[in-house]
This record gives structure tokens, C-alpha cells and sequence, in this order.
């Protein structure tokens, strides 16, 4: 059985936020969300919403047009997705999960089962973990096999502190498990380390990071964990809220049961009623499933809505940019998978609290200014090197063909920074545009090619997130 929810997503969502490069430099010029000499800040004060018959919106747009002195052809040929109004702007601010809530996710997704503190550590599981890292070690053949040979003294070192670690540990662990009930309490990152000590964690800062985690036995025979991290940097932010059974790769003994996409849309949408989260929208649905091995299994992805527009789902974002304008907090989505027909995933990422409403019906640019944007963006930053890295030997003096071909172009709301605004966000109506690359006749897959503001037809960098 193949489980796409990671087990332990918090340490995923810390190390992605370590590893993404902070090498983008601060901009020449000022390309913040109020960038047009604040043209968006004027058109919201306005309060004059569109005349919607005359945006002109069609139901499908073609056109083609070549980029970086023709080697890239662009062909339009995209359906238009445009959402009824009105189209609000929203300011809006990052909420910090309480303990409360994970109080509150616990007596729903725990099915009322006793929430413990984590398991601690005995003697004798230090001295196996000890003993396990030594043997390694030692079979130095057989290490070489797992991590290659160039990684096998760098991977020793690696395990010696482990057991340096471990051997510290040792020293202060129970001779029996200590099973306490949850004390619904936050503590540093590091604290709940499998060992039980709270050191090493200061070199990125990560002991700033507060966690709270609680786990349950018996739940439909496993063991089930919420885990929940917050962080206010100055570095980076992260709220963040995870449900998930631990030894989810051995949920085979779950009987298998199928289930429809309505079936599972109503599943989740009762226990976000539950966890009494409201203002979310269904933005796509995913089945994986497979009758013979016995699984039936739905990913559902939620984002945010105002005045019922949704959220765009947001891609990977640098949380850890030095960007002085990079909004260094992860995009907003609730993601809930369900397999046999119970929810054996919730993860809650960059949930939102709602400062002021703006504007309840901002006026929009028509349709053709917002593609002219569009257009005008492809052409001044789209260029080979963008889809080539000119490293690949593959295509060292070599010709590639490479098109771009736009099929879809969807309206909705999304999240961007404002200049000299480090607390709170905007919610802004814009248009995405996205597509599929060709090189030499090979998809290589789907992109987003621009999103645009659709106030004052700026160009939004997501992976900024302005």
C-alpha cells in the first residue's frame, strides 16, 4: 500500500523550509503588491465595483505569440474559468493554532480514545537503538551497499553522534514506559525528539518553534498522532496542525470499502463541521484507488474562501527567502485523506484570521488588459534558460523546440504581501494562467506561467508571494 501522507509531514515541512534556497536577491525596483504607484490601493478605496458586463470575459481565448528572439513558441489555446461575483479584498492575518483546537481534533479524530503525552523512551530501547546504530557501523560492506561508498564515513559520523546522543539519553530514561495523559502543553521544537532531550536544535533556530503533540492507542487497531507547530520569526512563520497514524504503512487490516468522490467529499465535509472549521472550499479531489490491493483512497484539498470565491491553491513558497518583501509563510490549504472509507490524514497548513473586509466588490480590470499583462510578462521573463538549465549536457549545443501551450485561465482570490507590512496579508482577485511545456515534442508537464492581479494587472511572484 502505497501512503502518500508522510508520517511525520511536520519535520517534512521543517526540513523543505531549511533546504529551499534564500539566494534571491531583494528587487532594483519596488514590485510589491503596491508597485503601480498604488494604483490597487486606490482603485479599493474607490469602492466602485466592476461594471461586470463590460470585462468582456469570453468562454475560451486562443492566440499565439514567440518569445526570447523566437525560440519559444507560445500557443493560447485555454478554456476561461471566471467565478460570479462579487470579488471581494480581504485583509487578513497568520492564525496561531491554541491548544484548544488540538484539544478539539483530538475528541474528533481520536473517536473519543484517551490522548496521551508521547511515548518516552525505556532503558532497553535506548541500548537496542544503541546496539542497532553500532552494528551498522561495524558492517561497513553492508553500509556502503545502503548509502554508497562516497556516503559511508560522512554516514558514521553521522551515527556516532547519534549514540553519543543515545548514551545521554540512557542516563536519565525510565526503566518502563511512562504513559501520561496529554498535558495539552507547548514546548520548544526538539523537546519531543524520540530521545527525550532538547538539544541540537538551536543551529537554524529551531527551538523557537513551539510544538504540541498528542497521540492515541486502539484507533481502528493503530496508533493515531495530531501534532501541532507554530513559529513567529523574524525568519519565517509556520502554523501548522497534522492528524495522521503513526504506523499508517500497516494499515492493510483496514477492510476495504469504496466509496464514491461524492461519498468522500460528504465524509470530509462532516468533520470539518466537527472541528468546527468553516470558510473552506473543495478545490480538487484525487482518487487513488486499486480494487485488487485492496485500497480505496481519496486525497481532497481545501483552500480558503471569500464571499464563496475560493483561494487558488498556492504552490511551494520560500519561506526562507532574504527577499525583503517575501511573505516567508506558507500558502494556505487543508488537505484530509481518507482510506476505506475513514479519514486516516488532516493536515492543516497557514490557516488565516480575517482583519477587515476591504473592498466587498473590488472593480477588476477587463479581460484583454489582464491578458495583455500576461502576455507582456512572457515576453520581458520567459526564456529558454527558464525551462533549460543551460548545465544539462543533454542540450549543450544542441536545438531544442520548445512550445508552451496555455489551456486553462482561472479567475479567483489569492494571497499577497504588502510592502512595510510584516504582520498582515491581502486576499486580491487575479488570473492564473497554466499550461503544459513541450520540448522537442516531450511533455514536461504542467505549470503555472503567471499570475496577475486582476486590480491593477501587476504580476504576482508566488514563490515570493508578491
Amino acid at each position: 500500500m502505497s501512503m502518500r501522507y508522510a508520517a511525520k509531514v511536520f519535520t517534512i515541512i521543517f526540513i523543505n523550509a531549511l533546504l529551499v534556497s534564500g539566494c534571491r536577491q531583494s528587487p532594483e525596483e519596488d514590485i510589491v503588491v503596491n508597485k503601480n504607484e498604488g494604483t490597487m490601493e486606490k482603485i479599493i478605496q474607490q469602492g466602485k465595483a466592476s461594471d461586470k458586463e463590460n470585462l468582456n470575459i469570453p468562454e475560451t481565448y486562443t492566440d499565439s505569440f514567440s518569445l526570447d528572439a523566437d525560440e519559444i513558441k507560445v500557443n493560447v489555446d485555454a478554456k476561461v474559468h471566471p467565478v460570479d461575483p462579487p470579488l471581494p479584498v480581504v485583509r487578513v492575518k497568520p492564525h496561531v493554532i491554541t491548544a484548544e483546537e488540538a484539544q478539539k481534533w483530538a475528541e474528533v479524530l481520536f473517536e473519543g480514545k484517551t490522548a496521551y503525552e508521547p511515548h518516552t523512551m525505556t532503558k532497553q530501547e535506548v541500548e537496542e537503538k544503541i546496539l542497532w546504530y553500532k552494528q551498522r557501523i561495524s558492517d561497513k560492506e553492508a553500509l556502503a551497499a545502503d548509502v554508497g561508498e562516497e556516503n559511508v564515513q560522512s554516514t558514521i559520523e553521522s551515527y556516532e553522534e547519534s549514540i553519543a546522543d543515545f548514551e545521554k539519553a540512557y542516563e536519565t530514561a525510565p526503566d518502563a514506559e511512562l504513559r501520561q495523559e496529554c498535558r495539552w502543553e507547548f514546548h520548544p521544537m526538539g523537546y519531543y525528539n524520540e530521545i527525550g532531550y532538547d538539544g541540537g536544535m538551536d543551529e537554524e533556530g529551531l527551538n523557537k518553534t513551539q510544538q504540541l503533540i498528542a497521540v492515541t492507542d486502539d484507533l481502528n487497531g493503530h496508533t493515531g498522532q495530531i501534532v501541532v507547530s507554530n513559529r513567529d520569526e523574524e525568519d519565517y512563520r509556520l502554523n501548522l496542525m497534522a492528524f495522521y497514524y503513526l504506523d499508517e504503512h500497516e494499515m492493510n487490516d483496514i477492510p476495504y470499502k469504496k466509496i464514491s468522490a461524492e461519498e468522500a467529499a460528504s465524509i470530509a465535509d462532516k468533520v470539518l463541521e466537527k472541528l468546527g472549521i468553516e470558510g473552506w472550499a473543495l478545490y480538487s479531489s484525487d482518487n487513488n484507488s486499486n480494487e485488487d490491493e485492496g485500497k480505496d483512497s481519496h486525497m481532497l484539498i481545501y483552500t480558503p474562501a471569500y464571499g464563496d470565491v475560493p483561494v487558488i491553491q498556492g504552490p511551494g513558497v520560500d519561506v526562507k527567502s532574504e527577499d525583503i518583501y517575501a511573505s516567508n509563510y506558507y500558502y494556505s490549504s487543508l488537505r484530509i485523506d481518507i482510506y476505506n472509507g475513514i479519514i486516516y490524514g488532516v493536515e492543516w497548513i497557514s490557516p488565516l484570521e480575517e482583519v477587515k473586509t476591504e473592498s466587498s466588490d473590488v472593480e477588476t480590470l477587463p479581460f484583454e488588459k489582464v491578458y495583455e499583462a500576461f502576455r507582456n510578462q512572457m515576453k520581458s521573463k520567459y526564456t529558454r534558460d527558464k525551462v533549460i538549465d543551460p548545465a544539462d549536457p543533454t542540450f549543450q549545443n544542441k536545438e531544442a523546440d520548445i512550445e508552451v501551450n496555455i489551456t486553462h485561465i482561472t479567475q479567483g482570490l489569492f494571497r499577497i504581501k504588502e510592502k512595510d507590512n510584516k504582520e498582515e496579508f491581502l486576499i486580491v482577485p487575479v488570473w492564473c494562467f497554466t499550461g503544459e511545456v513541450m520540448v522537442n515534442g516531450d511533455n514536461w508537464g504542467e505549470s503555472e506561467f503567471a499570475m496577475i492581479n486582476a486590480v491593477d494587472g501587476s504580476t504576482i511572484d508566488t514563490f515570493l508571494g508578491y
